[in-house]
């Protein structure tokens, strides 16, 4: 989880959704407030316009990876070492805009993610229909970031916003939930992470809570997950798995623009929360902690 540095956020677009959660919420930081409901959100002009990224940061054995875990120029931190969320290390959040000049963003960013969602500040939009997904079954491979696990398609499809394709890129998972809904946070936070021609980002969020009913998709490549656990940078290929197994309502749903959640901390990323809560099992959840020592 992020440390929250900032107050009175208003960034949202979202609806009516998300009811439990059991950690301390974030605040809410300080842009604008629309909503989705009933359907999507679409962005405004100026706002679509922005929502460009800069260079993406994952910084592991000097090898640069960009979204979809390639190596390329753009970069996300994808060594631990570098950063950590405890708040009480040199490498923590509040501290993390300290740690290289390119990730001053962090500490000095305006639009920063995650936020705390409120639906009382949210502006709704009911007529834009459900979120535009074309994913279909390809080739994936699954790799241990250390921080997180995260599985990559080679071409697994893409997703439409106001005309425009994002390439879906790869999926990861946060325990607990990076974003809360009114304050509360959820178990788990799975990101979907899509990227343009023009390297414009959107990003998937879907929360889920600890039930009786076990996540789909994480069921389906449990053995991978074990395969990995305590190995930091392995990958493994595991073959064709379509991501329309993972589960997502799209007709209700937040959006804002915002940034990534990990140094460099690059603003412009367009996020969508899914409103539906979902459902995963406590043993799932202690998988993908277990694999990477890593809570969030």
């Amino acid at each position: 989880m992020k440390g929250w540095k900032k107050e009175g956020d208003e960034r949202m677009k979202g609806s009516e959704s998300g009811e439990r959660g059991t950690l301390p919420s974030p605040p809410v930081g300080d842009q604008w407030n629309k909503i989705s409901s009933g359907g999507g959100v679409k962005l405004p002009l100026e706002e679509r316009d922005r929502a460009c990224t800069q260079s993406v940061r994952y910084n592991a054995s000097e090898k640069h990876y960009p979204v979809d875990g390639s190596i390329h120029n753009r970069e996300e931190g994808d060594d631990e070492s570098e950063f950590s969320y405890d708040e009480n290390a040199e490498n923590g959040p509040s501290n993390w805009g300290n740690i290289h000049p390119e990730w001053s963003t962090c500490n000095t960013g305006k639009s920063q993610s995650a936020i705390d969602l409120l639906n009382e500040k949210v502006q709704v939009v009911s007529n834009l229909g459900i979120l535009q997904k074309y994913y279909k079954s390809s080739h994936a491979t699954l790799l241990n970031r250390g921080h997180d696990m995260m599985l990559r398609w080679d071409d697994g499809g893409y997703l439409k916003i106001n005309g425009t394709q994002y390439q879906l890129k790869q999926v990861h998972w946060h325990t607990p939930s990076e974003h809360t809904i009114d304050g509360k946070r959820f178990d788990m936070e799975a990101h979907l992470v899509h990227e343009s021609n023009d390297e414009k980002i959107v990003v998937v969020g879907i929360v889920y809570e600890i039930g009786l009913l076990p996540d789909l998709f994480l069921s389906l490549i449990e053995k991978n997950l074990k395969a990995l656990a305590d190995r930091k940078g392995a990958e493994r290929d595991i073959g064709i798995i379509s991501p329309n197994l993972i589960i997502m309502d799209g007709r209700k749903y937040y959006r804002y623009l915002g940034s990534l959640t990990v140094p460099p901390c690059t603003e412009g990323v367009v996020w969508t929360i899914d409103a539906k809560v979902k459902t995963v099992t406590r043993r799932q959840i202690k998988l993908l902690r277990d694999a990477t020592h890593d809570g969030i």
